[in-house]
């Protein structure tokens, strides 16, 4: 029997501004119709818990985005989130912006501060800096970065043991420098001049899944005092090697593809080329004796299906979302890198609405879509049948679709509609990766 009470409880959370499972959600648009045009705005006007919701568009800014300006005496801690929508979402320093950085961590951020599914572009002393902070950098793509002398890098991160960002399906790609420049504390680098062994628990920035490729540097420096873990990584194509160490510093690695004569020490571990569908490289303008003016032409850094890389990767700690938010793993195992291997296959049968494939259409369907949407949850298989309003493309306004139907008399979701199993029967972008029940 259908509850009209909950019915109500799901629309209130549907409808009503402001709700979310973090705190207070504000909203980010460049055309003006949300609560923000701006993103550091935004940032402002969020409290400790507030989630920011960014839709679609380059957002080109004149100074570093910051979650809280240096020396807070109280740090909030917020979600800035790309919306789960086609489309990119693009963070870039304008052009005649002062000398600095994209996005900067430098108040003492928790894990709790979490950047998500956005490109960072056009830093000129790197892309994202985290000094003595541990943010959460999850499905981003560093790219296009550049500075002056140890300016270079696409991410900056020194801190201490108790201060390290955490790396999660991060695509670090085409930067002038190291793709993740990892520093110690200021007390590691007097303990070196005096000739003492650095602190027994050095910092340890952690990258999960993420691919490190065709920088101007080392896929990752650490230097004096800073011990980087890799999991499931890719490093490859960077013209500095994949990883440099300087002075008393390490980097651990497991199950993952590093570039080198000689195999990285470490579980799992190997040094076969990842075979990326189409690296992207650097263009020589006609000028060789400066590769400042360079120019980087992207790539595609998808695996192929030979890939040594596809279903190797250990499952432990391992995401069960990629950078392009599609499920894993997809096959028998994790994929090293940032992206999961799809196999591209005839769509098959499904009914509109049922968004959790799991035979019926109820209040969880409307549940799982805007869990996928707001909370970074993995993706429905079948996004045709989460689109319940056949409007080609997944939003809020399918679960309110969905529900006015079953609570409030609303019209039925369209062909294959909700009974019979069914092709799409209208072209669009979205994708049909299984539906059980209809199979």
């Amino acid at each position: 029997m259908r509850s009209t009470s909950a019915a109500s409880i799901a629309l209130f959370f549907l409808l009503a501004p402001g709700v979310s499972v973090f705190g207070e959600t504000h909203f980010v648009s460049l055309d003006g119709t949300m609560d923000f045009t701006d993103i550091q705005a935004a940032i402002d006007a969020a409290e400790d818990g507030d989630e920011i919701i960014v839709r679609s568009g380059e957002y080109v800014i004149e100074r570093p985005l910051r979650f809280n300006p240096p020396q807070s005496p109280e740090i909030k801690n917020l979600v800035v989130r790309g919306f789960a929508q086609p489309g990119e979402k693009i963070i870039r320093l304008a052009e005649d912006a002062e000398w600095t950085s994209v996005v900067e961590f430098v108040a003492g951020e928790s894990e709790r501060s979490v950047l998500e599914g956005f490109t960072i572009s056009g830093g000129k002393s790197g892309g994202i800096v985290c000094s003595m902070s541990s943010p959460t950098l999850r499905n981003l793509t560093v790219t296009g970065n550049r500075g002056s002398g140890v300016g270079h890098w696409g991410i900056f991160a020194s801190g201490s043991e108790l201060y390290y960002p955490r790396l999660v399906n991060c695509l670090i790609c085409g930067n002038r420098g190291p793709g993740l420049f990892c520093d110690g504390l200021i007390d590691s680098h007097a303990a070196a001049a005096k000739g003492d062994d650095p602190p027994d628990d050095m910092p340890r920035p952690m990258l999960m899944n993420c691919t490190l490729a065709g920088n101007l540097g080392p896929g990752v420096l650490s230097v004096w005092g800073a011990r980087p873990e890799l999991t499931n990584c890719i490093m490859w194509g960077n013209s500095g090697g994949s990883i440099e160490i300087v002075g008393p510093a390490d980097c651990i690695a497991s199950y993952s593809s590093i570039e080198g004569e000689d195999l990285w020490p470490g579980e799992g571990n190997i040094r076969d080329d990842p075979l990326f569908v189409e690296p992207g490289r650097w263009e020589d303008p006609g000028t060789p004796e400066d590769p400042d003016d360079d120019v980087w032409i992207p790539g595609d850094y998808h695996i192929s299906s030979d890939s040594p890389c596809l279903d190797s990767g250990t499952p432990e700690g391992a995401p069960d979302v990629d950078i392009e938010y599609n499920s894993r793993p997809f096959g028998e195992g994790v994929d090293r890198g940032a992206y999961e291997w799809m196999e591209w296959v005839w769509p098959p049968s499904f009914r509109r609405g049922d968004a959790n494939a799991d035979g019926r259409i109820d209040i969880s369907d409307g549940v799982i879509s805007l869990m996928w949407l707001f909370s970074g949850v993995a993706a429905p298989r079948c996004m045709d049948a989460a689109d319940a309003d056949n409007s080609g493309r997944v939003n809020i306004t399918d679960p309110i679709y969905v529900l006015m139907w079953l609570f409030l008399g609303g019209p039925a979701p369209p062909d294959p509609g909700p009974w019979e199993c069914g092709l799409d029967p209208d072209a669009d972008d979205l994708d049909c990766a299984s539906f059980p029940p209809c199979e």
